[in-house]
């Protein structure tokens, strides 16, 4: 999992194979989140992991927030990562570093969700639950 992580690192930051190191990542996300379920006793070291690979992801959103195609890889993660803070007691994602920008969130529901710090500017909500 290590070389694939570096793998997809050095695709993600060349504006050559940029989406296919997205995919990449947003695959990594999934492989850990089964793994923490997989091995309850290890499940802190994966979602750290989990956090750490969605910060990379969503670091460059803002600034390609006009790519359809990397924009539906953001939802599919920010979705994933709402369902965990909501589900897990021992996950929590620091949300204050997240800027987000130009995206159409629909049917999320945010009402358990601690996202304190997030910025999200620009994006369409049809019907998102926050309170």
């Amino acid at each position: 999992l290590n070389k694939v992580y570096v793998d997809a690192v050095n695709q993600f930051f060349d504006d050559r194979t940029f989406i296919a190191g997205a995919y990449t990542l947003l695959g990594l996300v999934d492989v850990w989140i089964n793994m923490s379920r997989e091995y309850e006793e290890k499940a802190k070291d994966y979602y750290s992991r989990v956090s750490q690979i969605s910060s990379i992801l969503f670091s460059k959103q803002k600034e390609n927030c006009n790519d359809d195609l990397f924009n539906s890889i953001i939802i599919e993660l920010l979705n994933k990562i709402v369902q965990l803070d909501k589900n897990i007691d021992s996950f929590s994602f620091n949300w204050s570093k997240v800027s987000l920008k130009n995206l159409k969130l629909y049917n999320f529901d945010f009402r358990n969700s601690q996202l304190n710090g997030i910025k999200i500017v620009d994006s369409e909500f049809i019907n998102v639950k926050n309170d």
